[in-house]
């Protein structure tokens, strides 16, 4: 695991912060995946399914270094310790070549790609859910999802949340136990469309370059939820069954503040 990146007014030698009123250079919003879109999933994917009490059996190893290049910053921002799972190492030793092959990396691509090229804008002044036909695109994304997981949709419970809000459920083994919390949203900036010709490729393309996925929303944030559907699909498909409840939440007017998706 990497360092984590400080701002580029941060000395990170001598371990100072910015003075008052110092100015980090301005930085252009990407409009794709970040480098490494493949690797970045997988490691999502891979942390997803740590959560789930499996045992990493050189867990602590893969901290060492990540631990040893935030010394600089321990005072600053001190971490927990690190929580080593118990159970399912061999189940963890197979996800991990599962997700570290070809065919995977793959169907990650197709997966985000695919969930891009559904668009679900959502605006500032919107009217009322049922009323503004603005709010008739996430339909067709919840459809999407529903094709791209089938596992999710037949084993988890849905529960729809003011109409375009989704919850699903895994029920764990011991409901004696507080349930594990994912959450993300669906909807995604706006874009405008005097800029549409000024993008490398379109916004809604969901465009694979080799290295990035192109597209409004494939970082921001479907790239997180697609990661959360992708590692509970490839849990149900290896027979994983939680001894800790999941739920998952996925709001559909973050970018507008989330007021929607708080009414009934």
């Amino acid at each position: 695991m990497s360092s984590p990146a400080f701002p580029p007014a941060y000395d990170e030698k001598k371990g100072e912060l910015p003075q008052p009123g110092a100015q980090a250079p301005v930085q252009k919003r990407t409009r794709c995946m970040g480098r490494g879109l493949v690797k970045g999933l997988v490691a999502v994917l891979a942390l997803l399914t740590c959560l789930h009490s499996l045992h990493i059996v050189n867990l602590h190893s893969c901290w060492v270094s990540h631990n040893a290049a935030s010394d600089v910053s321990a005072d600053l921002c001190p971490q927990a310790s690190v929580v080593v799972p118990q159970k399912n190492g061999e189940l963890w030793k197979s996800l991990g070549k599962t997700y570290d092959s070809d065919a995977f990396k793959a169907r990650a691509v197709e997966w985000l790609g695919g969930a891009v090229r559904v668009p679900t804008q959502s605006y500032d002044k919107m009217g009322p859910i049922g009323e503004d036909p603005r709010w008739e695109v996430f339909p067709p994304f919840h459809d999407y999802l529903l094709k791209a997981f089938p596992l999710v949709h037949s084993t988890l419970e849905l529960t729809k949340v003011n109409t375009h809000g989704l919850v699903y459920v895994w029920k764990g083994s011991d409901a004696s136990l507080k349930p594990l919390l994912l959450a993300a949203h669906q909807d995604v900036v706006p874009v405008n469309p005097d800029t549409v010709d000024k993008w490398a490729h379109p916004p809604f393309s969901g465009h694979f370059d080799g290295e990035r996925i192109w597209g409004r929303g494939s970082s921001d944030d479907k790239s997180g939820l697609i990661g959360i559907m992708s590692s509970i699909e490839s849990l149900l498909e290896s027979g994983f069954q939680p001894t800790r409840g999941v739920v998952l939440a996925f709001g559909f007017d973050e970018e507008v503040s989330g007021l929607y998706v708080r009414k009934r």
